[in-house]
């Protein structure tokens, strides 16, 4: 996965991999019970993993790019969904105010100004995406270095997350959450789409290795926020992400229908399964949210599929029938 990446030189586009897809959808499922679920170790135990599941699953698919407007078309197609959907969830919000009354808070300018973890409720997950481009940005950067001085960035990196994370009451656009990010994504950069295990007994046992090491890590580590940079004890915490991301892509090996399409709308999922707990949460229950949430988020992106405008706008496609 490095070849051309230190000279600079573009690569083809790696293919499409179905198990990335179904990566993907188990992980935004488990980001939607995340922060839904009323179930305190069922949630504790989701949040060690998910958002370094996605930043992992961003370097495997991640091509290297060169000169400034590849970077500013990557910047617009990641932020231009970025504002749509703030606006669309403002809309709805408004919607529910003046339709039924519900009082519900939506933030001010000052907050959409400042963004990152100043953003919560409805607008909980919107530093996640300003936090990936620049994670990217900087991965693009890295991967012309040699790899042991990208080990020694990374390094330092995570020693001043673990350090000083918790000590920071702001995280801007959650861009020094890009400290616990970028290891994962270059980890997933360097492991690549070629990478592969059989289905043998030598795969067995070290998913069996992994499923054993998290549950016996998780009980320990605690609440794990990366929008508030609580990335719990180290190396504990890193272990156990580290093995449940692997059982996470051992799972995807599998062909389950419908987790692939689920994971292709992945970011419309994130953008809005937190609108719909906001406006359904006194009125059922959590599961049914669930379900609700990762359907309608996925009803949306097929929507938005469908038209032009919609694909660039909301999905940031770049071309043609191109959809994120």
């Amino acid at each position: 996965m490095t070849d051309g990446a230190a000279t600079g030189e573009s690569r083809p586009s790696p293919p499409r991999a179905a198990w990335v897809d179904r990566a993907k959808g188990y992980g935004i499922i488990l980001v939607v019970i995340g922060h839904v679920s009323i179930v305190d170790r069922l949630v504790l135990d989701i949040l060690i993993f998910h958002m370094p599941l996605f930043f992992f699953l961003s370097g495997v698919t991640f091509k290297p790019f060169a000169g400034r407007e590849r970077a500013l078309a990557k910047a617009r197609s990641m932020l231009l969904p970025y504002v749509a959907f703030g606006l669309f969830v403002t809309a709805c919000l408004l919607a529910a105010n003046l339709a039924f009354g519900m009082g519900l808070v939506i933030p001010g300018p000052l907050h959409f100004l400042l963004g990152g973890n100043l953003l919560v409720g409805a607008f909980g997950t919107f530093w996640f995406p300003t936090a990936l481009l620049a994670t990217l940005l900087l991965l693009n950067l890295l991967v012309r270095t040699p790899v042991r001085w990208q080990a020694v960035a990374l390094a330092a990196m995570v020693g001043g997350a673990f350090l000083f994370g918790d000590a920071v009451a702001y995280n801007p656009y959650g861009l020094l959450t890009v400290a616990m990010a970028l290891p994962f994504a270059a980890a997933g950069y360097h492991v690549g789409l070629h990478r592969s295990l059989g289905a043998n007994w030598k795969t067995a046992l070290l998913l069996m290795l992994a499923l054993a090491a998290f549950f016996l890590l998780a009980p320990d580590i605690g609440r794990v926020e990366y929008k508030y940079m609580r990335y719990g004890p180290f190396p504990a915490s890193i272990a156990a992400a580290a093995a449940a991301i692997f059982v996470t892509c051992c799972v995807s090996a599998l062909r389950v229908p419908g987790v692939a399409a689920i994971g292709r709308a992945s970011l419309t999922i994130m953008y809005t399964h937190l609108l719909l707990f906001t406006l359904l949460q006194s009125v059922t229950s959590w599961p049914v949210i669930v379900v609700i949430a990762v359907l309608a988020g996925f009803a949306l992106h097929r929507l938005f599929e469908r038209f032009a405008p919609t694909r660039r706008i909301f999905l940031g496609a770049r071309s043609e029938g191109a959809a994120r």
